[in-house]
């Protein structure tokens, strides 16, 4: 929610604090791969939710750039469910999801990935005031994107589950 109050030469936002966050996922960054299985979805989100804290009142949205790795999404809930095909696909629909318009809802803001095309939309989202956390595999961050957030959660690689063993 967004207020706005105007001066005589200046037009002040005032943002109005939700205490919600906005966690947006790219969990094909995350596990390193666009062929996901619900399995390595169910482990991606176990860690994440270890690192970071998530409320009720909070919205997450996770993004895929194929339609098979949409349908192993659904062991990610509740999220909102976002494809774009092809390559970097994950990455526009996500940044698609970090619109002004849905940010401003928020008062904090987190990415889970590493992947440099999230700096500049993150820069901006911290220049409005919004807290920004970034999550990203160790070694796999952009050095613009960790410049870019108020905080840095590096997840300890290899990141993949283990494969399960026959009792």
């Amino acid at each position: 929610m967004t207020t706005q109050r105007k001066t005589r030469h200046h037009i002040h936002i005032l943002k109005l604090a939700t205490g919600r966050t906005l966690h947006v996922v790219d969990v094909e960054n995350l596990l390193g791969t666009g062929a996901l299985t619900s399995d390595a979805v169910r482990y991606a989100r176990q860690v994440v939710t270890r690192v970071v804290p998530f409320a009720e009142t909070d919205a997450t949205v996770v993004g895929v750039s194929s339609s098979q790795a949409m349908l192993a999404l659904s062991t990610w809930h509740p999220a909102l469910r976002v494809a774009h095909l092809g390559h970097d696909g994950a990455d526009l629909a996500l940044l698609d999801a970090l619109s002004d318009d849905r940010v401003a809802r928020f008062s904090a803001v987190t990415i889970c990935s590493g992947d440099g095309i999230f700096a500049d939309r993150i820069a901006a989202i911290a220049a409005q005031g919004i807290r920004t956390t970034v999550v990203a595999p160790s070694g796999c961050l952009s050095h613009r994107l960790r410049l870019a957030a108020h905080t840095v959660i590096e997840i300890p690689v290899p990141f993949h589950p283990a494969p399960a063993t026959a009792a």
